[in-house]
């Protein structure tokens, strides 16, 4: 089968709908939800897309995790991408001068995907994965305010997931406010 330029995504699921046709398979597939057609309703959060977040502590080191559950066919570029975009995945501190982000993992790796727009090989989240960002927080405090944002494509919506960290009894914890769409 080939994927053309001008068929894009929907010519495969469309032959791919024939040839599980053609092998006696009855499947109903909505490819405007499959997609995540950018033209669809953008005030309504994708089937199975979140962020949950968690603070892990390795080694006398504060890490937080945020785990994005990627909705079918979505990606989010990598906030380990060299390329500048505004879009990539990013966590944001109400008061960047209380802390300062030392490392950044994911878990599973990001794999490198082309960027539609720009014809561009980038590292792509595209399935669920766990961004650890490894913190060096100042001492003395005891609360930090902060957000996760990224763009999720190809709906081409940003989101926002604002989380609150607060150290109890010397461990840090987290807890997660109501996502926004910007």
């Amino acid at each position: 089968m080939k994927l053309s330029a001008r068929g894009g995504w929907r010519s495969c699921f469309s032959s791919l709908f024939l040839v599980f046709a053609s092998f006696g398979i009855h499947a109903q597939i909505d490819l405007e939800e499959v997609l995540m057609h950018p033209h669809r309703d953008q005030s309504v959060r994708p089937p199975g897309f979140d962020v949950t977040f968690e603070v892990d502590h390795l080694e006398g080191d504060c890490w937080l995790l945020a785990t994005v559950h990627m909705p079918y066919g979505g990606y989010v570029i990598s906030a380990l991408s060299d390329f500048d975009y505004l879009g990539k995945f990013q966590v944001l501190w109400e008061n960047p001068f209380l802390t300062q982000i030392q490392e950044i993992s994911e878990n599973p790796p990001s794999e490198l995907g082309l960027e539609p727009f720009d014809y561009v090989m980038v590292p792509m989240l595209l399935r669920t994965t766990q961004v650890g960002v490894k913190l060096a927080i100042r001492p003395g405090i005891t609360q930090l305010v902060g957000e996760v944002f990224f763009v999720l494509e190809p709906q081409c919506m940003p989101y926002r997931w604002p989380f609150e960290m607060e150290k109890i009894n010397g461990q840090w914890t987290v807890h997660a406010l109501e996502a926004m769409i910007d």
